[in-house]
């Protein structure tokens, strides 16, 4: 088949086909060639494929094509070449059925040989067309080996429309990728080609390591205000992606506020593993605020991976633009897998968002690094739902159907911060597991300012793998319905060096007592091989209201109680795990859940009060006492027995325990029992 031109490879420039979202080949999978903007899966379709030899001949194909379990096209089992002599649809499916991949045209062009327009004319090929005189009979232009551009009457802007030095007006021609590299210098040039790029539907593909530039790209909302200026601003149905060594790296204009990549008030944004690098190091301003990624009211951004580093703020920040009044935040976001490192704020922000997915981030030191000092509150990841109480009519923040997971945090104050302080905020986050290791203060922490607040904020397993000062802090949380939900705390360190703290705080100089309402919060678990951990309170107990669970009932560590002398809380439910020794009189509501009690006095029974305390308790007598023929047990139960209403059940059994839990309003529950008890 000799009179066949074909040069239009269809299997994979590097003949590797990978699943979108991971480096898995797309094993046993198929590809479908097809006509422009069709379906190529359907027969009607589809386009002559033809098989290369290593002679140049050709051979056809049938479709579809095969992909072997590394990602390679094969032709009876051997990895091959494929190619067609037009350009073409594409499509990838897995060994299930199901598309990877569509490219409606995969050339964006027609392939030279072949294209009408340009048969038996010259072509002229250049890297500058500015210092070119090109004659007339050249019709096209090659620039780079990369754009084609045909003569033109539009306005020249020196990247879509350029002017030969003879005078001669030239407009590029569609293209697939558009490289920073063959036309960016500084931040101007570089809005200006990912602006072009987009209008080609192309990718903007950053290539190299552009140093020293100024945010001093404009939110067209906001002319003018350095605090929305930026490098490079997203705009509508883009895509950015970095390669190589490309990189954006912010110049020192000792500005409190900047931007490396803005996205605000726009759809349909992908970027692919950006590297951005800001001012930390030489701004000597006083301030908090300078980002890396900054994601305001947008919708349908994808961000995979990446690097943020040195950043004034926050690595990335995710939220409503401050002032506004529209309602709106950022939908459909999704970022997978970035690297934040030094930034002196904040890793991540996280501020409102309605279907926002973070995905596996990892972050290293964060606050306090290298002789600068950070600024508050210097978390991995900081949950800061906030707006601009002083303008009326400015939104309240929400987050909802929200998602982070997975995520690694290696240096910092604060490992996982939750300010959620708005009134009437909506909140649903959902949070794996998180690993935190030299977090210095403290590892997870709460606090909650405002009233009338709605929703969850639910995490897996905290797991330490260094000891902050504070493993949870929680603080003036108020009395609405915002639960804060942590399933476990995992004590992975290996050195024991003192209890686990954790510590609830109330609000100074609140004579209402509205700061030391602290209903809501639970701890499924906490664990240590080495610890036990600590619940320490702020100020009086007696005006403290708890509805916590921490630890399980066969917790091998004691998980206790730290309290003033002479004071209780008002109400404890749920405070479980460990087991403690009783040997006087107690309150069942100021210990663990599981009583060992110890008689040591001949003439005194041991009877414990029970009032208030809606757990599951389980009380055993002690098999050493050294008063064996006196009872213990507890009071303030309600049980009906032998035709009459008991308050109170003991006995003098040695090994003797029972299991109950009291009911508001109705019965004591017992659900197990040893040894013979007295009710009375």
């Amino acid at each position: 088949m000799s009179d066949i031109t074909a040069n239009i490879v269809v299997s994979a420039p590097s003949q590797l086909f990978t699943m979108p979202r991971s480096f898995k080949a797309v094993a046993n999978g198929k590809i479908y060639i097809g006509q422009i903007d069709t379906d190529p899966v359907n027969p009607a379709n589809q386009i002559q494929v033809y098989l290369e030899n290593e002679d140049g001949s050709h051979v056809p194909v049938a479709q579809p094509l095969i992909i072997n379990a590394g990602g390679y096209p094969v032709y009876n089992g051997q990895i091959a070449k494929f190619v067609t002599v037009q350009g073409h649809s594409m499509a990838v499916y897995d060994a299930y059925g199901t598309q990877q991949f569509y490219y409606p045209n995969v050339l964006k062009y027609d392939p030279d040989q072949l294209r009408s327009e340009i048969d038996n004319k010259l072509i002229f090929t250049t890297d500058n067309i500015e210092s070119e005189s090109i004659p007339e009979i050249f019709s096209y232009i090659l620039l780079n080996g990369r754009y084609f551009y045909e003569p033109s009457n539009d306005s020249v802007d020196g990247i879509l429309v350029k002017k030969s030095s003879n005078n001669r007006i030239w407009k590029m021609k569609n293209c697939s990728n558009l490289y920073a590299s063959d036309f960016c210098t500084d931040t101007e040039s570089i809005q200006k080609a990912y602006e072009v790029a987009t209008s080609l539907d192309a990718v903007f593909v950053i290539d190299k390591e552009f140093n020293n530039l100024l945010a001093t790209t404009d939110d067209p909302e906001s002319p003018g205000n350095n605090a929305f200026k930026s490098v490079l601003r997203c705009i509508d149905n883009s895509t950015i992606k970095f390669i190589g060594d490309g990189a954006l790296k912010l110049a020192n204009q000792n500005r409190p506020q900047s931007h490396v990549i803005y996205i605000h008030n726009c759809k349909n944004v992908k970027i692919y593993d950006p590297v951005l690098f800001g001012d930390r190091r030489t701004n000597t301003t006083i301030g908090e605020h300078g980002w890396g990624l900054t994601i305001l009211q947008c919708e349908n951004v994808y961000v995979r991976g990446g690097v943020y580093e040195d950043m004034f703020g926050d690595g990335i920040y995710i939220g409503m633009k401050w002032g506004s009044t529209d309602g709106n935040v950022p939908k459909n976001v999704q970022i997978d897998r970035p690297v934040v490192r030094k930034c002196r704020r904040n890793g991540i922000a996280f501020t409102s968002g309605d279907n926002v997915t973070i995905n596996n981030p990892m972050i290293y030191e964060i606050g306090d690094y290298d002789g600068i000092t950070g600024a508050f509150p210097k978390a991995g990841i900081d949950i800061e739902p906030e707006y601009d109480e002083d303008t009326p009519g400015t939104s309240i923040p929400r987050i909802v159907n929200c998602s982070i997971s997975n995520t690694y945090i290696n240096g910092a104050y604060t490992g996982f911060e939750m300010n959620i302080f708005p009134y009437n905020l909506v909140i649903d986050l959902i949070v794996g597991d998180i690993t935190l290791d030299n977090v210095t203060a403290r590892g997870v922490t709460a606090t909650r300012v405002r009233t009338g607040g709605i929703g969850t904020i639910s995490i897996g397993k905290v797991i330490y793998k260094s000891n902050p000062s504070d493993y949870a802090v929680f603080e003036m949380l108020g009395n609405d319905r915002i639960r804060i939900e942590i399933e476990e705390l995992v004590d992975e360190t290996t050195i024991a060096t003192g209890d686990r703290n954790i510590r609830l705080l109330p609000r100074p100089y609140d004579p209402s007592y509205m700061s030391n309402q602290f209903r809501g919060l639970k701890i499924g678990k906490c664990t240590s091989a080495i610890s036990r951990y600590l619940l320490l309170a702020g100020s009086d107990l007696s005006q403290y209201h708890f509805d916590i669970d921490i630890g399980q009932e066969n917790d091998p560590i004691t998980c206790s109680l730290e309290y003033a002398t002479d004071v209780r809380p008002a109400s404890l439910r749920g405070f479980i795990g460990g087991t403690v020794v009783v040997d006087s009189f107690k309150y069942t509501k100021t210990l663990n859940s599981t009583f060992f009690i110890n008689v040591a006095v001949n003439d005194i029974d041991i009877i414990l009060a029970s009032t208030g305390d809606f757990r599951e308790l389980k009380i055993k007598r002690s098999l050493t006492t050294s008063a064996p023929t006196r009872a213990s047990g507890i009071a303030n139960i309600k049980f009906a027995h032998a035709g009459s209403e008991v308050t109170q059940v003991a006995s003098a059994d040695f090994g003797a325990w029972i299991k109950l839990k009291n009911k508001e309003g109705t019965y004591t529950e017992i659900t197990g029992m040893y040894g013979s008890w007295t009710f009375s």
